[in-house]
């Protein structure tokens, strides 16, 4: 069962703890990942987003070191080990202002064991004062494949932050403060996002879908899905890693940000240039309903393909002054000198942003009629799921060959609808599926999609598996899984 995989699972890391340091680990923190239904790249824009949270998660056993606090934070040392052989350990000073300096100049890549940092700096710039400042030792496993985009990176980032808040004594800060503080602590490494991943880590609720929304504040609403809905997770097995430079992922951000300038310049709304998300375009347009904001959008931008240069010009700005706008410092000289699609990326978030909103209000005719058709339900949630998927594959050129071919195998085998999930260029795909069906639409997709690239069979749950909603991120007792 479940509890027991996850009793044997917390008393080998408990054991790992024992071995490396001696004494007993005071905390387990947990923090899931996430697979999001509906909503791709549009919450770094303020648009809402419909994760839920998944099995498969971040688990971190620790304690202190017991020295005193009365240290300079500067010298707090984090230790920090991975019960994956395939990771180093590390002994680091999160706390030091130097500490994430190589990433911010790009001397050194991003390293597993940054995102811890990340989580443990952040709760400590968040609490201000920690009364019982000691140094962290931590043993980390995880069960979300890194590169998938299931938000392995973040729910790390959750699970340390949750840790340096019980090793220090850190209490009452609330969950959706929790969620803010990990999404804007995960900048360290240079990840751009908007906070959808660390908002279904830390708020999600087993059993419903969460609607997560960003502006004017996070706020999360339950949405009820079908009853015969089950989702289905598959990997493409292709990774990609958003907090390099080259990654197209900060590409993209940057796009719709030169997207915002513009409007507000054809608009002729340019003092408020600082908004640098469409949904505060929209707001600030006084642009009531998405379609209109869409229309306008593709009558006022420029056609693609423009440079960075002349997205420059066009805004009667230099480059280096773009540049600082839009936090273009963060690209490489590579990515900012090639062609930008910027009218493409604005179709596609101002439609997917529509595409929830009808995801949500289909998902509430349930509740509004007794006598819904739930085939027909679920036929509708599935075709705007695919409508998303060929949004991004078209629009946001963030799909790759083999999440395209995945997606194919799951509509061939019978799923209602199917998209690429996450960050994209790789990682996962996620299907809806009639729950009945779930074992023929596996079946299938693993003949046809991963027999032929010689998966091994005892690999298969790694790699293709069901999902519900489930819980978000919490403590675990050492007690109550009757581990002392």
């Amino acid at each position: 069962t479940r509890s027991e995989d996850e009793r044997l699972r917390v008393k080998s890391l408990i054991d790992m703890y024992r071995a490396r340091w001696g004494g007993e680990p005071s905390f387990v923190s947990r923090a899931p990942g996430r697979v999001n239904i509906i909503g791709e790249h549009i919450d770094y824009h303020g648009y809402d987003v419909l994760p839920i949270a998944i099995d498969n998660d971040i688990v971190i056993v620790g304690g202190c070191d017991g020295v005193d606090s009365s240290r300079s934070e500067q010298e707090l040392q984090l230790e920090v080990i991975n019960a994956s052989e395939c990771y180093p350990p590390a002994k680091l000073s999160p706390l030091s202002p130097e500490y994430f300096e190589g990433i911010r100049l790009k001397s050194r890549s991003v390293a597993w064991y940054d995102y811890v940092a990340c989580g443990v700096k952040g709760l400590y710039e968040a609490a201000r004062e920690v009364e019982q400042l000691q140094g962290l030792r931590l043993v980390v496993h995880g069960s979300v494949s890194p590169g998938s985009g299931l938000s392995s990176s973040s729910a790390l980032v959750c699970a340390s932050a949750l840790a340096a808040s019980r090793a220090w004594g850190v209490v009452g800060l609330p969950r959706d403060q929790f969620a803010s503080i990990c999404a804007n602590c995960e900048r360290y490494v240079g990840t751009m996002g908007g906070g959808m991943d660390q908002a279904a880590s830390m708020l999600s609720k087993e059993g419903v879908a969460l609607r997560v929304s960003f502006t004017p504040k996070l706020a999360v609403r339950p949405v009820a899905l079908p009853c015969r809905a089950m989702f289905i997770v598959a990997n493409c097995l292709s990774e990609s890693h958003k907090a390099e430079s080259d990654n197209p992922f900060n590409v993209r951000v940057v796009e719709g940000r030169i997207a915002c300038l513009l409007l507000l310049q054809s608009l002729g709304l340019e003092r408020q240039s600082p908004l640098l998300s469409l949904s505060q375009v929209q707001r600030c347009a006084d642009i009531a309903d998405l379609k209109s904001f869409l229309a306008a959008a593709m009558e006022k931008l420029p056609e693609d393909p423009i440079t960075f240069a002349k997205a420059a010009e066009l805004l009667q700005l230099t480059v280096a002054e773009l540049t600082e706008k839009v936090q273009g410092h963060r690209l490489s000289d590579r990515a900012l000198q090639g062609s930008l699609q910027v009218k493409k990326r604005a179709r596609h978030i101002i439609s997917e942003a529509q595409r929830v909103d009808d995801f949500c209000r289909e998902c509430a005719r349930q509740t509004s009629d007794p006598h819904v058709d739930e085939d027909q339900l679920l036929a509708s949630l599935g075709g705007l799921m695919l409508g998303s998927h060929e949004s991004c594959r078209h629009d946001y050129s963030c799909s790759c060959d083999e999440l395209d071919e995945l997606v194919g195998c799951f509509l061939r085998a019978g799923a209602n609808g199917a998209r690429m999930t996450g960050a994209g260029w790789g990682g996962c795909a996620v299907a809806l599926v009639d729950r009945t069906m779930q074992d023929k639409v596996i079946g299938e997709v693993w003949e046809s999609f991963y027999k032929k690239r010689n998966v091994k069979d005892e690999d298969r749950g790694r790699f293709i598996f069901s999902t519900l909603p489930s819980d978000g991120a919490n403590f675990l007792s050492i007690k109550s899984l009757q581990l002392t």
